[in-house]
């Protein structure tokens, strides 16, 4: 079959996902706030593969399926590092899991008192929205370090925060 632009121009419906149109939700232990994402991904899942050998022969069967981390790459203000703040409220959630200074969790003994559920919507170039993705039960692990430096002029600051959580949940995808 010979190249043909034209063909592949034909197939391309809707001119192609843009990856830079998206929102991100994340409602917090202490209540919603809201922050600027500057990144951010949908998440991957795999089917690990359970094998065994029979006669010298490698059998391999559909193991479990695991999910990845999720993380979220943030834009500063400089309000931020307030209680009301994204950095401030990502510093109160994982304070809430386990506490900095006395090593126990503040929130409640249970998973529901800490993970919440997230979302990530991306959106089409005319704005409704072409995929929408949950992460059900999810609660920070990681509150990335903030880079400071003198030579960085003409930048905003920013952090990243991985999530863990139990599965995400898709509207292609209902079980």
């Amino acid at each position: 079959m010979a190249f043909n632009i034209g063909n592949f121009l034909d197939t391309m419906q809707g001119d192609g996902v843009r990856p830079n149109l998206f929102d991100v939700f994340v409602p917090s232990v202490g209540g919603n706030f809201t922050f600027k994402a500057k990144a951010t991904s949908i998440p991957s899942s795999s089917i690990g593969v359970a094998s065994t050998f029979y006669y010298g022969r490698q059998a391999k069967f559909a193991g479990n399926r695991t999910f990845d981390n999720w993380s979220v790459t943030v834009l500063l203000d400089e309000l931020d590092y307030n209680s009301g703040g994204v950095r401030g409220s990502f510093e109160a959630w994982s304070s809430l899991i386990n506490a900095h200074r006395q090593n126990i969790r503040l929130s409640g003994n249970s998973l529901g008192s800490y993970a919440r559920n997230c979302t990530v919507i991306q959106k089409g170039k005319a704005g409704p929205n072409i995929g929408t993705y949950t992460m059900v039960g999810a609660f920070p692990i990681d509150i990335s370090a903030i880079s400071l430096d003198w030579g960085a002029n003409d930048t905003i600051a920013e952090f990243t925060v991985t999530f863990s959580y139990q599965w995400w949940e898709s509207l292609a995808v209902k079980n």
